[in-house]
């Protein structure tokens, strides 16, 4: 029992610094609140714990933006005949596996005209080249990639709420 007591308390401290560490990256962060705040649609896919991730997130930009966010494997993204011409998606890389098959399925979707932003590690950025906009979130503890990802997308969804907050108060005041 106090061995598990012990255990408990340490993985308690870790993600209490590991979501620290994950919303303290304002630059990175307004660069996608920006994205979410001036979409009507975004597509989030992942792989394995990176769809769970992708569930969360799309949930929490319906819930704050009111944004019509939507998780999709990357297969059925790619292969249900959607237009991706023109749409933001957001894919999610906080596990090393899944890298090639996500890649293989973001390429795709790259070329079907969706602007792809890549929400990663830094410990999986370096061996992302295909695309530049990626936003990387710290991975000092990579059991918990996936919770550094949600945790700073969530912050970015706090973001883009004031953006469009402050578009609509900008609107009116124009009226």
């Amino acid at each position: 029992d106090d061995l598990q007591l012990s255990l408990t308390v340490k993985i308690a401290e870790l993600l209490a610094g590991k979501i620290s560490s994950a919303i303290e990256q304002i630059p990175a962060l307004t660069n996608l609140a920006d994205k979410i705040a001036n979409v009507d649609e975004i597509y989030i896919t992942g792989l394995g714990a990176d769809y769970g991730a992708a569930l969360e997130i799309s949930r929490k930009i319906k819930q704050i933006n009111g944004v019509n966010a939507i998780a999709e494997y990357p297969s059925r993204l790619i292969d249900n005949g959607l237009s991706l011409d023109g749409k933001t998606v957001f894919g999610i890389i906080g596990n090393k596996e899944m890298l090639p098959h996500i890649m293989r399925s973001l390429r795709r979707a790259k070329a079907m005209g969706a602007k792809i932003t890549v929400l990663t590690t830094e410990s999986i950025e370096e061996e992302i080249k295909d695309f530049s906009d990626i936003t990387v979130f710290n991975d000092s503890v990579a059991v918990f990639n996936n919770l550094s990802i949600v945790a700073g997308t969530f912050r970015a969804c706090a973001f883009a709420k004031d953006i469009q907050d402050k578009s609509k108060n900008d609107e009116k005041q124009a009226v």
